[in-house]
Order: structure tokens, then sequence, then C-alpha cells
């Protein structure tokens, strides 16, 4: 048979405890205990939960004690154990039902707890013999628990007063609430402020920095620390990095939730970035495949949602046709191909792919001319839809919460709490509803900052790039993507053409810059030499376009009565 043992459990809620005597005295009353009794203590399984919670029930839920539970509930502790405490709230300051239960399992399992201080037992056989003893485990555990309640309320309390004086103005140069603050400041008490830790700030721009060229998070990663960055040991992964992006602790602004209320404590921390890089940040976070693809070559002017078919609209998508990488390691750039999804799909598309190289190759000779990039910002507003969009999502939005706000008067007019459950969806369908209303109204905020604080890359940087862009070095194609992505809304591709004397030779392009501007380029098919320049006739291009429609639905309605005209002249020959 197992011999029973005796086992100590000590536990304190904060970390600051730690200093103190907390420790010593309950080790102390459990040594005592097991002296008294004549029993040997076992040290060498001493139970401690430091600075975790009974009341949130953290050391169950992370602690020694959840481990010592589940080998009761497993039977690996032996029958007639005893566990020794300083108090029942140390082993839980739950609701009390939560507290009993917990109780109630342990000794179930055949095991007897003690509390050193008043030598009371709890036991199967001592609450069957004396049930009074329940009843004063009860009381204990909830007055335990108004302890912590009370305790929990007032410091509560004083968090919300701090952060209300916080936004007055009143600030302490002390810590504001629980929490984890960023890996790249230190709080100097001395000061009363956060400072940012060079060497980590630095490491996280650079991370930030590769991100908004275009590089995946892990990729952001390995190269920022391959640079010899102190990467913080925290932002060690895809999800770490997507999650940093996403905090407004970027810009110095801490979130504080407290009852239900979100507190924005801005300028709490040090800001490592500025808003406008941050509005662009959130913006790309929208963007669908903004991130680099996979593959041997980076795509310039595909994968992130910009390049469309002219002839059906549909995106256009690069293709390696043979392995990218011969035997000799060259990459052969004949073999690359631009494509249209509209070509797979139904109705499809006649217009199925073409050579990418000479369409890179003009928007790069493009680019490079200071006068073709300027004319692409001389003049326009593509700010004004945007801003007229945010203001339809703004009055869309105050339109639900005015609705919300006549259901919730209607439900409080409601004296006898019957509220009709077409009430109850109609408010569940409105909630969510302006959840997404608010997330469009930040969407669109956060576009026009962007859209407001562009600034177009000059034609030399154009011109640096071009030569490397096409060599395919992987560098250079990485910040070419990313001017793309910033001066370009849209790339549209009619890749035979549309003007009675393309021929099949010539490949037209619509560039659409972020200020609205159009650009047409005439390029050829085989050189990628610019062979005309001009602006875009909307018009003009939609009549030709259609002419050759109405063009290839003739000829399609041709060939398929080709064979029919054909069945009847052989039917005509046989019947003579």
């Amino acid at each position: 048979m197992n011999t029973p043992k005796v086992f100590s459990y000590q536990r304190f809620s904060h970390a600051r405890q730690a200093t103190g005597a907390s420790l010593a005295r309950q080790a102390d009353l459990a040594a005592q205990w097991a002296a008294k009794h004549k029993l040997e203590l076992d040290t060498s399984l001493t139970m401690r939960d430091e600075g975790l919670s009974a009341y949130k029930g953290t050391h169950v839920k992370k602690g020694a004690l959840g481990v010592f539970l589940k080998a009761v509930e497993d039977g690996r502790v032996p029958q007639g154990s005893v566990l020794v405490v300083e108090h029942l709230d140390r082993l839980s300051r739950a609701e009390v039902d939560i507290a009993l239960a917990q109780l109630l399992n342990i000794i179930h399992g055949g095991i007897r707890i003690v509390t050193a201080v008043d030598e009371r037992e709890y036991s199967i056989a001592s609450v069957r013999k004396n049930p009074t003893d329940l009843i004063i485990s009860i009381t204990l555990m909830m007055k335990a628990h108004s302890e912590s309640s009370d305790k929990a309320g007032r410091v509560t309390d004083a968090i919300v007063r701090a952060c209300e004086g916080w936004i007055l103005g009143k600030r302490t140069g002390k810590k504001v609430g629980p929490g984890t603050d960023p890996s790249w400041v230190r709080h100097n008490a001395k000061a009363g402020c956060f400072e940012l830790d060079a060497d980590a700030a630095r490491a996280v721009r650079r991370v930030i920095e590769l991100w908004r060229e275009g590089y995946g998070a892990m990729k952001a990663l390995e190269i920022a620390t391959a640079e010899g960055g102190r990467v913080p040991k925290g932002l060690s992964n895809e999800s770490r990095v997507n999650q940093l992006l996403a905090k407004e602790t970027l810009i110095g602004t801490r979130t504080i939730t407290v009852r239900g209320k979100a507190y924005a404590l801005e300028g709490y921390y040090p800001p490592l970035i500025d808003h406008a890089t941050y509005d662009e940040i959130q913006h790309l976070r929208t963007q669908r495949g903004r991130r680099q693809a996979k593959g041997d070559i980076v795509g310039i002017v595909t994968g992130f949602g910009v390049t469309v078919c002219g002839h059906c609209g549909a995106a256009m998508t690069a293709q390696n046709m043979r392995p990218s990488v011969g035997a000799s390691g060259t990459i052969y750039k004949a073999q690359r191909r631009l494509l249209c999804s509209g070509s797979k799909r139904l109705p499809k598309c006649p217009h199925t792919s073409c050579n990418i190289v000479p369409i890179e190759a003009a928007i790069l000779r493009f680019c490079s001319n200071q006068m073709d990039l300027s004319s692409l910002f001389a003049s326009g507003d593509s700010d004004e839809p945007v801003a007229q969009a945010l203001a339809a999502a703004h009055k869309r939005l105050a339109a639900t919460e005015r609705q919300l706000a006549k259901i919730a008067k209607a439900l409080e007019a409601d004296e006898d709490d019957n509220a009709p459950q077409t009430f109850l969806q109609a408010t569940r369908k409105l909630e969510k509803q302006m959840r997404e209303q608010q997330e469009q109204v930040e969407r669109l905020k956060r576009e026009l900052s962007v859209r407001q604080h562009a600034t177009p890359a000059s034609a030399d940087t154009w011109a640096k790039l071009a030569a490397a862009a096409l060599a395919l070095d992987p560098a250079a194609r990485m910040k070419v993507r990313k001017l793309i992505g910033e001066t370009f809304a849209k790339v549209t591709v009619f890749m035979r053409g549309y003007e009675h004397g393309d021929n099949g030779e010539v490949i037209r392009l619509h560039l659409l810059s972020k200020k609205g501007i159009s650009r047409e380029l005439a390029i050829d098919r085989k050189t990628g030499d610019l062979l005309e320049v001009r602006d875009v006739d909307l018009a003009e291009v939609s009549r030709l376009l259609r002419a050759l429609k109405d063009k290839a639905d003739a000829e399609a309605q041709a060939k398929a009565t080709k064979p029919a005209t054909r069945a009847r002249k052989t039917t005509a020959k046989k019947a003579a």
C-alpha cells in the first residue's frame, strides 16, 4: 500500500509579496503541524504558487494547485495523505459554490485538508461526523470571496480614477493598472515615465519597415535578426508580428478596458512610429495579397489586387510556365507569363495570357521619366471619393445608433420587463450592424489619412531600381512592388490592344494613380518599348471594346453555323 504523505501548499497573490515573509511563514506553519502530529513533511513536493490569484482561479488554471488537483483526480496521490495550508483562502477565494466544489473534490479523493492556523481538519469522515465543519468552511469561503471582491472593487475604482485623470491631463508618473508593457520600453520610476529601449526599438522598427516593404512577417523577422538587431524574445513568430502591427502601443497609446468601458490613454508610452505610418500599416493590413508571394521571382505587378484584365475585368496573376531556375541556376525570363483569371471562368475571357516582361519594363521606363511620373500627380483629387464614402459611412452609423437608442428607450419604458423576442432579435442585429459600420468608418479614415500623407517616389528612385528589378534581383523587386502599390490604384492590361492598328503586336496599359489620374501606354509586345503615352479617353475606349466584342461575337456565331451549312449541303448532294 502507498504510504500517506503530508504536503504543504503555499500561495500569495501578488509578486510584491515575494520580498516579504509570506512563504516562510506558511512553510513554518506546515512544518510545525507535521512535527506536532509526528508526521514527515514531504518537502520534495512542496507546492508554491507565487503571484497567482485565488480570486480569479489563476492558481488552478496555471499553477501548482491545478497540477495537484489533477493528480488527486487521477488517483496518483496516496489515499489518507494530508494537504496543509495556512488558511482555506489559500486554496480559493472564488465564489462559494466553486470553492466548495474544489474542497469536496479533494476530500472525496481521500485527501485530508488541514488549516495550520486553527488546526481544523476537513475530510469525508470529519464532515460526515460533524456537518458543522462544512458550514464553517462555507462561512470562511464566503468571507474570503467577499474580501477579495471588495478589494477588487476598490482597485477597479482606483484604475478608473487614474484613467479619467490621465485623459484630463492629471498624470502622476505612476503606472495605471496592471498589464504587460511593450518590449521596447522601460519604466523609469524616478522620472515617472516610460523610456524607449534604444536597441529593442531599433529592431522592432526594422521589422515594421521590412513588413511595409512587402516582406512577410517571418521573413521580416529573419532579416532583422540576421542584420544583428536585438529583436525582443516575445516577437518570435508570424502571429506575434501580426498582433504587434495592430496595436496602438506603436503610437504610444495604451487602451485599458474597465467594467466594459475602454479608456484610450494617449501618450502613455513614447511612440515608436508616427500616426501617419500607423494609419498606413492599418490600411495595408486590410489589403488582400499585400504580402510577398511564394516563389523564386517576386511579383511586382501581381499578387496585391492592382492589376486587372481590361477585356473582362478579372484579376491578373503571374506564372512561371516552366521551372524558373535551370540546372545552371539561370532564371528563364521568357517563360514568365501574365494570366487572366477570367480565362478559367464562365463565360471565358478569350485573352488567356501574355509575356509579363515587356509590361514590367514599360511601367519601369515610364516611372523612371520624371515628367511622365509627375503627370500622374499633377492634378486631380482622389481623396474626394474616399471622403464622400466616409461621410456616407458616418451617416449610416448615426442612423443605426438612433435605431438602437429608440429600442433601448422602448425597453426602459416597459415596466413589466416583458420585452418581445422580436425586439431582442432586432437589437442583436443592429448591434452587429453597428460594429461592422464602425469598422468600415475606421478603415475609410485610415485610407483617407494614407492618401493625404502619400508622397510619390521620385523618378530617380525608380530609375535606380529598374535595372536590378528587370534582372530579377529579389530585394530590388520588393522595393518596386511597394512603389507600385503606393503609386497606382489600378493597372489595367489589354493583352491584344483594342485599336485597329494594334494587330496583336501591341499591349495597352491604363495606369490609374492614387490621385485619380489615368495614362495610357502603348507598348511593343516583344521589347516593352513605349510606342505611345497619352491621356485616357474612357468613352472612346468603351466604344472600341464594344466594337471588338461585337466582332468576336459575330465570328463565334459564324463559326457555330458553319457545320450546319456543311450538313445541309451534304444532305442536298445525297438527295440529288
